[in-house]
């Protein structure tokens, strides 16, 4: 109950009691010690120094008391109790002047700090006070005050409290307000940091509901997020156990359905509802029993409805112009977030994508390579297979140059590494550079030099030709099957001319053979026709089937 009473006053009231009751103490200590010097100065009192200097101690030590307790948190519980000190050590005055000098303090600290039932006991104590000073126990009173004078003191003690007090409630609320903005705008500008902070949605909301329930004290604080087929607003962030409970259910309100979400996502506008309205859209949630004013406010994108910010409250009058512009903001910040987080969720997802497409164009891109080298190794292979095609030539001192197919140690290692080789000695140096397409080595340029030259200006120019040579060679290779292709073509289509002249089967069958065999060099060669069984037996007469290269028929 204590720490509730401390923790209802404001920052700013709690600095002006601290500077009044710091100013009030100073004033009561110089006012102590004035009375207690004109009582140790009269010579008719019966005071002796020892008591005096107890007295200044004990005043001194109650006084430093209260100064430190008014620094602390504790002023409020403080500043009761000294209007009710005051109150009791004016109630105890016997003097009708003290009396009066100790009102106007009375009245000040009972109106600005005292709470409503101490105020209202302080006003009724003070004029109880000044009424019994028109009695028979007090007979100077009469020659300073008349009773018309004591109501008319009253009156003005009562309206000069209750002025007071208005003023003072006045500036308390106007404190308030000016702290609960400040507030606001605090918690706004912490929830735009969140939001240009974190792009992942699920940290982002919980983060920002927790803040939101925390800075303002509301009951329940939540996040719904419209779904694609904009059927449905579906929780994705809530506070406290009853927050993950709706959240493992998969809670979600249709769009224009009678609540407070199904009527912001519909509309988009902030939608206020209480438990007293009649016109059924608060929708009551059993698991918030203490819900009696609730707030949603639409989380825009652009023209688009994309959630909402739902906020509830135990109180009724919880949400002003303030909350709702306050809150409005954080929403339209959460809107920025959650656009934020897509985009980069979708650049993401894009970068993944591009990423996979260029591992498998990678993979294609070997794969293709792979059956490149694969097809030129093998084109090679049965080009060079013929026996008459050059396998490699060599320039021979004085004789030209020669066929030769010998391969040197050096273009060995060249061929096998893929890369140049070198021999180096006192004389000469010998240079290999393999002859590579696409990958495959064709074969290997050595050269034999002499050693004054540069051994990389003599790699870099043989590597040089080695490349083109590889694709000249591979074109040659290619323009030569073409022709042979070509001329294997007109000879097929010149037997297939011969075709015309034929009457019968065994015409076309003999064209056949010796075209064949004129144009193949064959010496022997046979053509038999399939659907009747051949004789083995060449006496048996029958028909004929088949031919033979050499002229005989079978028969």
């Amino acid at each position: 109950m204590i720490a509730n009473l401390r923790l209802m006053r404001n920052e700013a009231l709690m600095d002006t009691q601290k500077r009044f009751f710091q100013v009030a103490l100073s004033l009561l200590i110089v006012l102590l010690g004035v009375r207690l010097f004109i009582q140790l100065s009269d010579p008719e009192t019966t005071l002796d120094p020892a008591q005096g200097a107890i007295r200044i101690g004990f005043i001194i030590i109650a006084v430093a008391t209260l100064y430190i307790i008014s620094q602390g948190r504790y002023i409020y519980i403080l500043s009761q109790v000294i209007v009710v000190m005051i109150l009791l050590a004016a109630l105890n005055q016997p003097d009708p002047i003290t009396y009066l000098s100790v009102l106007p303090l009375l009245i000040i600290t009972s109106s600005l700090f005292a709470n409503t039932p101490v105020f209202v006991v302080v006003t009724i104590g003070m004029v109880i006070k000044l009424i019994e000073f028109n009695g028979q126990a007090v007979p100077v009173l009469e020659e300073v005050l008349d009773p018309i004078d004591i109501g008319l003191i009253a009156s003005i003690i009562v309206g000069s409290s209750a002025i007071l007090r208005l003023f003072a409630q006045n500036i308390e609320r106007l404190t308030r307000r000016e702290s609960r903005t400040t507030s606001l705008l605090q918690a706004t500008s912490d929830v735009g940091q969140i939001t240009t902070k974190l792009l992942d949605l699920d940290e982002l909301f919980e983060q920002a509901v927790d803040l939101i329930r925390d800075r303002f004290a509301y009951y329940h604080v939540q996040v719904f997020l419209v779904d694609g087929q904009r059927e449905y607003a579906e929780l994705v962030a809530s506070t406290g156990q009853v927050g993950k409970q709706l959240i493992q259910r998969g809670h979600k309100l249709a769009i224009g359905s009678q609540s407070v979400i199904g009527r912001v996502t519909q509309v988009g506008e902030p939608v206020v509802a209480r438990a007293s309205d009649t016109d059924g859209v608060h929708a009551r949630n059993e698991l918030l029993p203490n819900t009696r004013a609730e707030l949603a406010l639409p989380i825009v994108d652009g023209d688009r409805i994309i959630g909402a910010l739902d906020v509830q409250s135990t109180r009724s009058n919880a949400f002003d112009e303030t909350d709702i512009q306050a809150l409005q903001i954080m929403a339209n910040q959460l809107a920025v977030a959650i656009r934020n987080a897509r985009l980069f969720e979708a650049k993401e997802t894009s970068l993944q994508e591009n990423k996979r497409l260029f591992l498998a164009s990678e993979t294609n891109l070997r794969e293709i390579k792979r059956l490149n080298q694969q097809l030129i190794s093998r084109a090679w292979g049965d080009y060079l297979k013929v026996e008459e095609r050059v396998h490699g030539v060599t320039i021979v001192d004085g004789q030209g140059i020669q066929e030769d197919a010998v391969w040197s140690a050096t273009m060995l290692d060249a061929s096998a590494k893929r890369r140049p080789a070198h021999q180096l000695d006192e004389e000469r140096m010998v240079v290999a550079v393999p002859i590579e397409l696409r990958g495959e080595v064709l074969g290997v340029v050595e050269v034999e030099t002499d050693t004054e030259l540069r051994r990389s200006d003599v790699i870099d120019m043989m590597q040089t030709v080695a490349q083109r040579l590889a694709i000249s060679l591979d074109n040659s290779r290619l323009f030569q099957e073409a022709q042979e292709t070509t001329a294997q073509e007109q000879l097929i289509n010149d037997i297939v001319s011969r075709y015309q002249s034929a009457d019968t089967v065994d015409d076309l069958l003999e064209i056949t053979l010796a075209e064949l065999s004129e144009t193949l060099g064959a010496q022997t060669g046979s053509i038999r026709l399939t659907g009747v069984q051949s004789r083995q037996n060449g006496n048996n007469n029958g028909h004929q089937n088949g031919h033979n290269l050499d002229g005989d028929q079978d028969a």
